[in-house]
């Protein structure tokens, strides 16, 4: 994320800024869930990406956890 100007730093990035940043650096698809923060602002909380068996490669998930969808802005907290 960093490599495409994405940081931790309480900025509101937009979502599919985030996934394909992350498409581009692993090739593959990810999931991205949120949290709301207490003014109603939705806020990175998960990035879900799958492995093989062996844990070795990337590959595209055969399911999605459910979890908050995300708005089309998303602020990226720094805690």
């Amino acid at each position: 994320l960093t490599n495409s100007g994405i940081k931790p730093d309480d900025g509101f990035y937009d979502l599919k800024e985030i996934s394909n940043a992350i498409e581009d650096a692993i090739g593959f698809t990810q999931g991205i869930d949120c949290n709301k923060d207490p003014e109603g602002n939705d806020q990175l909380y998960h990035i879900y990406i799958c492995v093989d068996y062996s844990a070795t490669r990337f590959i595209e998930c055969p399911v999605w956890p459910g979890g908050r969808t995300c708005s089309s802005q998303i602020q990226f907290d720094k805690f």
